[in-house]
């Protein structure tokens, strides 16, 4: 108003809304004037996206649970049956304990689904030990046993009878009578049950540590033999015989993992290279998967069967994770840690559950922009207010009050009369003339 003066209108909508007008310049004032009336819309502008940019700092922090860095209990153990004491294989392994090998193989199946439900992936090792109950997720072990098996290759053949040509196998009775360990019925007679087929009989035989780096024939109850086609199971409907050529890896047996974590409930996984080592009941449990499967198979679980890319990977995983079942059934009836046999003792360290904060830089950033605007909007409005003669009204709903208005005049149009304001006894008086 000093400079350019308001015309009544921008002064009603200044007391009325306190917007403050910029004035119509002229072009003879100069440009400096021109910018001044700039700076003041940009005071209004930047003024309004900090308002309304609550939401992108509230979205930009993501709670998650998590868990506190582990802390080792020195003078806190946890027992386990110790791997490779078998006292009790004559007695397991008898003729007349038949029952207790077919209650044994029933207790390996259930590890399958406790250990791996419906998890796809073959990179990290697993075992499943009752005594880590009491444990909560999260927690590190210090070292634990956990069985290794790798399938290196797989090979399809074309013409079985080929190579049963060459092997004392010669037909499916011959296999039964070969593979027939834990009961009378032959394992391979569930549509999806496999077995590696071994080299003689199964008898009471004396356990020998060993690590299996061979090639074995592999022998599935499937629907088609067929290889080409993808599958998300390894069996479909009763069919036929598959006859596969299995490479195991160079190393087959038991690992010791040392800080293993568990990943689940009373389930270990290794994150750590393993130290592999031999184990008395390797062999064992390579004969022990094919009853072990089928009793798998018999559970009628097929709703948590893991969805396989391709049926390479099925039979991989497959005898990886049946091996594996084998070995933790033969471990726990055989080393079992009850009184009067040893125990393998282990430390472990705690990792309370925590909630950790996950935090969108992004979001923040623009955050701390848009509230940047607000310093720069009072730096633009100091020097506006520098450059003016007189302070700035604060409230412009005061402006009336703050100016000497007895020259103003506002002609009513339907009424063409003057309301004059003029003081009088220390009052503001109106008359219309």
């Amino acid at each position: 108003m000093e400079n350019y003066g308001l015309k009544p209108r921008q002064l009603r909508t200044l007391i009325l809304y306190g917007i403050a007008p910029a004035p119509i310049e002229r072009v003879s004032r100069g440009t400096s004037h021109r910018n001044g009336r700039w700076i003041v819309w940009c005071i209004l502008l930047i003024t309004l996206p900090p308002q309304i940019a609550a939401p992108i700092l509230t979205g930009s922090i993501t709670w998650v649970s998590g868990y506190h860095p582990a802390q080792r209990l020195s003078d806190v153990s946890i027992s386990t049956p110790l791997v490779g004491k078998t006292s009790r294989w004559p007695i397991w392994s008898s003729r007349v304990n038949l029952h207790h090998r077919e209650w044994t193989a029933e207790y390996a199946s259930t590890r399958v689904f406790l250990t791996w439900e419906r998890e796809t992936s073959d990179i990290v090792l697993k075992r499943f030990v009752p005594e880590f109950s009491v444990l909560d997720v999260g927690v590190v072990v210090t070292n634990i046993t956990i069985p290794y098996f790798r399938v290196q290759s797989v090979e399809w053949i074309d013409h079985p009878e080929s190579v049963l040509a060459i092997s004392p196998i010669r037909s499916y009775k011959d296999l039964c009578l070969i593979i027939t360990m834990a009961s009378e019925k032959c394992p391979l007679s569930t549509l999806g049950s496999i077995a590696l087929v071994p080299d003689t009989v199964w008898s009471n035989q004396t356990l020998k540590s060993s690590k299996v780096s061979e090639r074995r024939l592999m022998w599935q109850y499937v629907a088609s033999a067929s290889p080409t086609k993808n599958r998300t199971y390894c069996s479909q409907e009763w069919g036929t015989h598959l006859v596969v050529n299995i490479e195991l890896s160079p190393n087959r047996g038991v690992g010791i993992c040392r800080n293993c974590r568990l990943s689940s409930y009373a389930t270990v996984q290794n994150d750590t290279t393993l130290e592999l080592s031999e184990d008395l009941l390797t062999g064992e449990a390579l004969r022990f998967m094919a009853t072990v499967s089928t009793m798998v198979l018999e559970q009628r679980m097929e709703h948590m069967s893991p969805a396989w890319k391709s049926i390479d990977d099925c039979v991989a995983a497959t005898l990886a994770r049946t091996y594996s079942a084998a070995w933790m059934g033969l471990t726990n009836h055989l080393a079992a840690a009850t009184l009067g046999f040893p125990q393998h003792n282990t430390t472990y360290a705690v990792s309370p559950l925590a909630s950790q904060a996950q935090v969108n830089l992004l979001r923040v950033y623009v955050w701390l922009g848009l509230q940047s605007l607000i310093t720069l909007s009072g730096i633009l409005f100091v020097m506006i207010q520098l450059k003016t003669r007189s302070p700035a009204i604060a409230d412009t709903t005061l402006t009336a009050f703050y100016l000497d208005s007895s020259a103003v005049s506002e002609t009513d149009r339907a009424q063409s009369t003057a309301r004059k304001v003029e003081y009088e006894n220390e009052l503001l008086k109106v008359k219309i003339e």
